[in-house]
């Protein structure tokens, strides 16, 4: 029997795999996910990686499961510059007036992916099982019984839920969401400009959508996040990307292959159940307005941890409610608090009535003379981090 199986070794079933054996904990895990097996080649940077924006203290709770090498290909924000097109509210926030040294890394995914395989804890109580989904569960007294699709049974103390917003198998186990269509498309790019300015990172707000501009380690690149009401094709994006970020970075010089897909805030009604437990985003999938997603699900894996290593080091049941509820007491808060900011994000800058732009304009300026402001809105966009040390 194993102590936890996980279904989904994406970015945050990794994350919870190096969580879990810290402190010297060893539970009997078994990661379950569809993907064949990660056969990384040594790390070769492309064009088209897509990225993430982690947090300060994402990055701090990263430096803590992994060698310090890690941090080679990414690159630090500095300072973020925040406006709305066509009016006069401007905030630029700058790190040093908070006193750290970059708000957050800007990493590609495919790298951060390869670090937490091939740095996985190398103990005989940890195992994978590829090309395999969890197809069936039942919950017993003491134990979670586990169908698979290559046939077998198996059984653990607890499930963890951790396969992504679009999980089937949340629909299998009957947990219900609540899910939020925002008939928009985000357009996910990377690009060139002619006139960098490095460290820098733009969120730029128009009446067509949010666009996002993250600094990469090559000075010059830039990670977009694009959001529009309809799919673009290359030459509309093109077209929007100069026209909605304007000259701040000069002249757009090369845009890569974008990926685009439709918003939907997806959020479970469920966190926790009897040997249950949902993270990441399976428990809320985010609109990206404001860059959280994997900050949220990383502070979800290490409360989960939490939880669960010390349970087993005293050699106490795993699945137990009770235990999970704590858990879900510490989560739930925060994927309120996240998911509502993100989507009242969106609303806000949503309506276009000139009275309320005017006062979204008045709102920006406010914050930018305002340093208690701008230090709330930093400490959100930082993870809310403990003092750094770095």
């Amino acid at each position: 029997m194993y102590d936890l199986i996980i279904a989904g070794a994406g970015l945050t079933g990794l994350s919870l795999c190096h969580l879990l054996y810290q402190q010297g904990a060893k539970p009997r895990v078994l990661l379950v996910d569809p993907s064949p097996e990660p056969l990384y080649a040594p790390y070769s940077p492309s064009f088209d990686d897509r990225s993430s924006a982690l947090s300060l203290d994402s990055v701090q709770r990263l430096d803590a499961l992994l060698p310090s090498s890690w941090r080679a290909p990414l690159a630090a924000m500095h300072s973020i510059d925040v406006s709305e097109q066509g009016m006069l509210g401007h905030c630029l926030l700058q790190a040093e007036q908070q006193g750290v040294p970059f708000f957050g890394l800007v990493c590609p995914n495919a790298w951060l992916g390869q670090q937490l395989w091939q740095q996985r804890p190398a103990h005989a109580e940890l195992e994978f099982s590829w090309q395999t989904q969890v197809i069936g569960s039942q919950v017993l007294a003491d134990r979670r019984l586990i169908q698979l699709s290559d046939g077998r049974e198996l059984s653990c103390a607890c499930l963890i839920v951790a396969d992504g917003g679009r999980s089937n198998l949340l629909k299998q186990l009957g947990i219900a969401s609540h899910q939020h269509a925002y008939q928009q498309y985000a357009h996910v790019v990377n690009a060139v400009f002619a006139e960098p300015i490095a460290g820098r990172a733009f969120e730029r707000f128009t009446p067509q959508g949010t666009l996002a501009a993250l600094p990469l380690a090559q000075l010059g690149h830039y990670a977009l996040v694009l959001i529009d009401s309809q799919p673009l094709n290359e030459q509309q994006l093109y077209q929007q990307v100069q026209q909605r970020l304007g000259w701040r970075l000069g002249r757009l010089q090369q845009l890569g292959k974008a990926q685009h897909y439709p918003l939907v805030k997806r959020q479970s009604q469920e966190l926790v159940r009897q040997r249950l437990a949902l993270c990441g985003n399976a428990a809320l999938a985010l609109h990206p307005v404001a860059g959280q997603g994997f900050n949220l699900a990383l502070r979800g894996a290490s409360r989960l941890a939490e939880v669960l290593r010390p349970a087993w080091q005293q050699q106490q049941d795993l699945g137990e409610l009770n235990r999970l509820q704590h858990y879900q007491q510490q989560q739930w808060p925060d994927l309120q608090q996240i998911g509502a900011f993100s989507h009242g994000l969106v609303q806000l800058f949503d309506q276009q009535h000139s009275l309320i732009r005017h006062g979204r304009s008045v709102g920006l300026n406010l914050m930018a003379s305002s340093p208690r402001a701008k230090g709330l809105f930093a400490h959100f966009a930082m993870g809310r981090p403990k003092q750094p040390n770095l």
